[in-house]
């Protein structure tokens, strides 16, 4: 018999159990909504890096440290960059975190802040990012609040995604 006549999934030889594709379409139970905005929150608090995606001239997308204040995401990066240069033109932006099987989008406006915008509770939440404006020259805050935020781990939340709308948490 030729090899490509009979395969033998290596994960479910002689066990009997679901394969490995079986489990990748498996659907777990949905959490709740309350749940999911809670689950959203602690990823905030813990994450130190994000996708930004800006319109403006040219779609573009680059990954920033960040720092959450519980009300807002706060970045800093270059001045001259294109992320800024969009800004300036297209406020409108979406932020991605996570990975692909718990997945967070959240869609807001960035405000570009100078270092003579900043105020000293911008300050306070820029000195835990590794790029500070007000240490650097050339250098912007980014102050991102979200309005709108989806969130889910697999096709079973999918439907129920949003968990922020209009600036407002769901559930």
């Amino acid at each position: 018999m030729a090899a490509t006549e009979h395969t033998v999934d290596a994960n479910t030889a002689g066990s009997g159990g679901p394969s490995r594709r079986d489990a990748a379409f498996a659907v777990a139970p949905a959490r709740s909504t309350a749940q999911r905005r809670a689950d959203v929150l602690a990823m905030l608090e813990g994450e130190e890096h994000v996708w930004i995606a800006t319109g403006g001239q040219r779609v573009h997308l680059i990954p920033l440290a960040c720092a959450w204040d519980g009300r807002r995401l706060v970045m800093a990066t270059n001045s001259n960059n294109r992320t800024v240069r969009n800004l300036y033109i297209q406020p409108r932006t979406r932020i991605a975190l996570g990975t692909p099987k718990d997945v967070v989008l959240m869609d807001g406006d960035t405000e570009v802040l100078t270092p003579a915008d900043i105020t000293d509770e911008d300050s306070a939440i820029l000195a835990a990012l590794p790029l500070d404006p007000t240490r650097a020259s050339g250098r912007v805050c980014l102050s991102f609040v979200p309005d709108r935020i989806l969130t889910w781990r697999d096709r079973g939340e999918i439907a129920d995604r949003l968990v922020m709308d209009c600036g407002k948490w769901l559930g």
